[in-house]
């Protein structure tokens, strides 16, 4: 199996890295990255293919629908 890039997209800290850390122990074919905004996220994946995006749907700014 080849390496699952995962983006968690949260404004709330807590949530973000419980989040990464529950994804963590999926093991080492996943990558995990995390961002605290949306304007992050999109610098992320603008920088390297992400294959699966996890985001908040509610976040000051740009929401995880937009």
């Amino acid at each position: 199996m080849s390496t699952l890039r995962v983006l968690i997209v949260d404004d709330d800290q807590n949530i973000l890295r419980m989040v990464e850390f529950g994804l963590q122990k999926l093991g080492p074919d996943f990558q995990i990255f995390t961002a605290g905004d949306m304007n992050a996220a999109l610098d992320h994946i603008e920088r390297q293919p992400i294959d699966v995006l996890l985001t908040d749907y509610m976040m000051p700014g740009m929401t995880g629908v937009d």
